[in-house]
């Protein structure tokens, strides 16, 4: 699936933002093609009130500016313990540098797949 538009990626952070029950979130092989959709997809995970605790982006595209999100959001995020990246391309190849230069300052990730 190709998230092209902006508007995909506010549409799953409203239901994101109003659901108290979902504590998996799996982003598995979207292809963010409008930078702004992937930060507004992922940034309710940054609410206090957010009950996320598994996330999955498997076969995905990292660049740094979702690698910064990424880590801003396991620091933040003290209920996530399980991540998996599991097939990510690095397009940068220092994108995975940035996620794992986070792990040791604040992160409770105690599951981490490649």
């Amino acid at each position: 699936m190709a998230f092209e538009n902006e508007m995909y990626g506010k549409s799953m952070a409203i239901a994101l933002e109003k659901s108290v029950q979902l504590t998996e979130f799996n982003i598995s092989f979207i292809k963010f093609d409008h930078p702004k959709s992937f930060f507004d997809m992922v940034s309710p995970m940054l609410s206090p009130k957010c009950r996320i605790n598994k996330f999955s982006m498997q076969a995905c595209i990292l660049t740094p500016l979702e690698s910064k999100v990424l880590c801003y959001i396991l620091m933040k995020n003290k209920l996530m313990h399980t991540v998996d990246f599991s097939e990510c391309i690095d397009k940068e190849r220092d994108s995975f540098v940035l996620i794992f230069d986070k792990f040791g300052q604040g992160s409770n990730v105690r599951y981490l797949s490649l």
